[in-house]
């Protein structure tokens, strides 16, 4: 569906055209019609509608707050609870009716801010229920639920905003959360959610991303499983390193690769927008891996292996990571294979998959042996240059700005690293700094005028 602002410079460029006589009456109806170009003045009307209507909604809300705080300790248990289920079905029933009228009228506008005010209620509800019938918990437990049902109702009603709240919420819920996964004691279902919640994420906010085809939740989905990955295991690796269990090398090693390895061999969604939001979390991922490593105060710190098991509660964390790798595996597979040819990967995916074997490698060595120190430090140096050189060659083959600009900002970030990382004079330092602005100025003026000659190539081809 096309933006509101793509419709409004079409209109002015299809009325101009029209002007000049490039277009005739015909065609000029035929855009007009096919973009609701007409509809252009109701749109804003009815956004200035929605905006007076939230604003009046907020204000009534408000005040039937402050009505209900001033009675609410007076008033009994069923009262408040009849006051709080009734509140939370007129708001949906009323949004859920609204919504259901034509796509772009205010009613409908207006039904999706009320089913949006109704998933507010809902974690009021939720709060308030639990306070007055003495049900105690902590706050990631309330969070977790409030997520869980604005996700019945995004999917309920195949709205992709809702999907995005319930996302926000939960993610919250998990941040919230962190400090009990590894709890002493038995498992309870919500440390069972937070260990699990990587996996939880992929499977209920992919699936409704691709049905509503929203970029926002799949992006928002994709890194709080990421996230939320990194996390359980990091934690994990300190807690047995803590202990002493020389299994939290082989977990750091998986921490470290897994995620970029899988984003980028995941890209079979027929949408291309959605393929490349992995692919470039994984270059990000990436790029952050190798900034980080190639620092040397992470080399020289020597491991200290023990012997002692996992328990139970920690196999539960590495079944998320076991499961990831297997299906990561699947996805290098199928990456290069192609029905009746020999299996084969293309250059940049060979580059980044040897890469990322090498990274698991010295990161599991250094843990569960010995440090590597300069070993791993110009590795690593090395591993970031050439992702900063193979990103700008990218940019420079497929004619896009944010390869280039994102190699530059390597290059440069690598060298003030390294100026600042190491005893240097004041006099280097100044004339580092000019030279990698200069450069960096020059290049950019460089890869503009590259970038306009490119454009032009491929329009006169």
């Amino acid at each position: 569906m096309v933006s509101e602002k793509f419709r409004q410079q079409l209109r002015t460029e299809v009325q101009q055209w029209h002007d000049e006589g490039l277009i005739d009456n015909r065609l000029y109806e035929g855009l007009m019609q096919r973009y609701r170009l007409h509809d252009l003045e109701n749109s804003a009307r009815s956004r200035f509608i929605l905006i007076l209507f939230g604003l009046g909604c907020i204000l009534v809300g408000l005040a039937a707050i402050t009505l209900v705080s001033a009675n609410w300790q007076g008033w009994s248990v069923v009262v408040r609870t009849t006051i709080l289920v009734s509140v939370f079905l007129i708001v949906n029933s009323l949004g859920f009716y609204l919504w259901q009228q034509a796509g772009d009228s205010w009613q409908h506008r207006a039904g999706q801010g009320l089913l949006l005010l109704g998933v507010l209620v809902l974690g009021a509800n939720l709060g308030l229920m639990s306070q007055m019938f003495h049900q105690s918990g902590e706050l990631y437990q309330l969070l977790l639920v409030w997520a869980l049902g604005a996700l019945v109702m995004a999917y309920g009603l195949k709205l992709a905003f809702l999907g995005v709240f319930a996302a926000i919420i939960g993610g919250w819920g998990y941040v919230f959360g962190i400090p009990y996964i590894y709890n002493p004691g038995p498992l309870t279902g919500y440390q069972l959610a937070l260990q699990h919640f990587p996996i939880l994420t992929l499977i209920f906010a992919i699936p409704l991303a691709y049905w509503c085809r929203s970029r926002w939740l799949y992006g928002l989905g994709i890194w709080i499983a990421t996230i939320a990955l990194e996390v359980n295991l990091i934690f994990l690796a300190i807690k047995l390193f803590d202990a002493g269990v020389a299994s939290s090398a082989t977990i750091i090693a998986i921490a470290t690769t897994l995620a970029p390895a899988l984003l980028w061999a995941y890209r079979y969604h027929p949408r291309p927008k959605l393929n490349s939001i992995n692919q470039k979390s994984a270059i990000l991922f990436i790029s952050v891996v190798f900034y980080l490593f190639s620092f040397r105060w992470f080399w020289y710190s020597p491991p200290n292996p023990g012997i002692e098991p996992m328990t139970l509660q920690d196999w539960w964390v590495v079944m998320d990571a076991i499961a990831l790798i297997g299906v990561a595996l699947y996805y290098w597979w199928r990456l290069g294979w192609q029905p009746g040819q020999m299996w084969k990967l293309d250059f940049a995916s060979v580059a980044l998959g040897l890469a990322l074997i090498a990274t698991t490698g010295i990161v599991w060595w250094h843990n569960r042996f010995e440090a590597l120190g300069a070993i791993a430090v110009v590795t690593f140096n090395c591993f970031l240059i050439l992702l900063a050189l193979g990103l700008i060659r990218y940019a420079l083959i497929a004619g896009t700005r944010q390869g280039f600009w994102w190699g530059m900002l390597l290059i440069v970030a690598q060298i003030l690293s390294r100026m600042l990382e190491y005893n240097t004079g004041l006099l280097l330092k100044a004339a580092v700094l000019f030279a990698c602005g200069a450069g960096a100025i020059a290049a950019g003026f460089w890869f503009e005028r590259y970038l306009r000659s490119y454009q032009a190539n491929i329009s006169e081809s």
